[in-house]
């Protein structure tokens, strides 16, 4: 007395519920896999994966775990890692930074290009191949806007940007050379 079509089509719509409910899941350990196999960071890398900055701490089947800079720990799930761009900070052994100096538009520019020079050539953290290039980025209405882009050992990047803000600071200070902000 059992109807065999009712019961099938029970099941069949419970199995597509729980099908469409482990979706992403299913999705998340594909992506896990080819993470896995393409490897585009390890553990240990400064990554930025799905818009977050962290460190990776686990790669895993479903989901991977990143330590942000204020130490929180996200989880995020494989299936966005891979759909999103990853860029690995930690890839390559050097790296340029990029620091943009705005001074004031009366400022000497062959002065304030010599206390740049002087203050990257101070640091010995700063690698002499490929050189630092010290360049007019942009005028704005109210700043010239140098760059200041020095080549340094990966691990060395954050307290080299880090010190080199304060130092030039200090330099255009001392040079009487007026900072500006747009």
């Amino acid at each position: 007395g059992l109807n065999i079509n009712a019961i099938a089509a029970m099941l069949g719509g419970v199995i597509l519920g729980i099908g469409l409910s482990l979706r992403e899941q299913f999705s998340s350990l594909a992506t896990g896999m080819i993470l896995a196999f393409r490897q585009p960071f390890r553990t240990g890398d400064l990554v930025e994966v799905a818009g977050l900055l962290g460190q990776a701490e686990n790669i895993g089947i479903f989901d991977t775990t990143l330590r942000t800079p204020n130490n929180e720990t996200v989880f995020i799930p494989n299936a966005q890692v891979w759909g999103n761009t990853i860029i690995n900070y930690s890839s390559q052994p050097t790296v340029r930074l990029d620091l943009t100096i705005p001074v004031n538009h009366k400022s000497d520019l062959n002065t304030v290009r010599a206390v740049l020079e002087r203050v990257v050539a101070e640091d010995e953290r700063i690698l002499e191949e490929p050189k630092p290039s010290i360049i007019v980025k942009e005028f704005t209405s109210r700043a010239v806007r140098f760059g200041v882009r020095p080549w340094v050992n990966e691990a060395d990047s954050e307290p080299v940007e880090f010190d080199l803000n304060e130092r030039i600071k200090l330099a255009l200070d001392e040079a009487n050379i007026e900072m500006s902000f747009s």
